[in-house]
């Protein structure tokens, strides 16, 4: 059991705000980004909402630990991955996994209620902003990034660190990308 946890959120999103457009980052893969989050998360317990679980492709979760918090129990879940069937308090999802978690970092990595959640429990932050086009959200299913991390960055005096800063094009377009860490 570990007795002390670092909460670690992991986000990305564009100059719209957008983490989402029907249940998929609309600016595609960003090589880049995608390394990003596979080095701060391997080997990590993560914390995640069904719509992002299901969102996320099998090697997301490879070499993880993750807790899917959701009404409905996803099915056929992998050994490495757990249910929790309950929206509480972060602190009583802490108390849920601390005796399962296989790191001393917990990283949540949405979606944006979960993050919204856990908002006032971050130790750090690693935001990733993509800028390029806009998309167009009429009719669409958005997951807005709507976390207000200005009150956790005046109370505990986080400073900003830009990590990255590339510019990447695939095949939805070219876009200026800074990973950045706020602690």
């Amino acid at each position: 059991m570990i007795s002390k946890f670092v909460i670690t959120g992991i986000a990305a999103v564009n100059q719209q705000n957008i983490l989402g457009i029907n249940g998929k980052m609309p600016w595609g893969q960003i090589k880049g980004d995608l390394a990003f989050y596979k080095q701060m998360t391997l080997n990590k317990t993560l914390v995640c909402g069904g719509n992002t679980y299901k969102s996320l492709p099998k090697a997301a979760l490879a070499n993880r630990q993750t807790f899917v918090i959701t009404r409905q129990e996803p099915e056929n879940l992998p050994e490495n991955v757990h249910f929790i069937n309950e929206f509480p308090c972060p602190g009583f999802i802490i108390d849920d996994i601390k005796d399962k978690a296989i790191s001393k970092e917990i990283m949540i990595i949405g979606g944006g209620l979960i993050y919204q959640a856990f908002q006032e429990q971050y130790d750090k932050f690693y935001l990733t902003e993509i800028s390029g086009k806009d998309f167009t959200t009429k009719n669409k299913e958005v997951t807005y990034f709507e976390t207000d991390l200005k009150k956790r960055i005046a109370e505990k005096q986080w400073t900003n660190k830009i990590i990255d800063w590339f510019i990447e094009e695939n095949h939805i377009g070219k876009f200026d990308v800074k990973i950045q860490e706020w602690s």
